[in-house]
């Protein structure tokens, strides 16, 4: 289940990255183990931008509100010229 919450956590980056970013890292330690059947929702938090980096805190709640996952992503993006 540990790689779940890795996938989710990439995915989640990804798409704040867009077409023109990239993610080049992110971290997550598990906090709680995720049911079978639930419904698993991954929110972030941008903590940091600096030039082309951007950091984001992610946490990964299960439907019942249980904390499942929480970790970060660091994202780069790049300008179209």
């Amino acid at each position: 289940m540990a790689q779940l919450q890795g996938t989710l956590f990439f995915r989640a980056a990804a798409r704040l990255a867009g077409e023109a970013g990239a993610v080049t890292s992110v971290t997550w330690r598990n906090r709680a183990p995720a049911p079978v059947g639930c419904v698993l929702t991954v929110s972030g938090t941008v903590t940091r931008i600096e030039g082309d980096r951007i950091e984001v805190a992610l946490v990964e709640h299960a439907d019942d509100g249980a904390l499942c996952a929480e970790g970060s992503a660091v994202i780069t993006t790049t300008s179209r010229g």
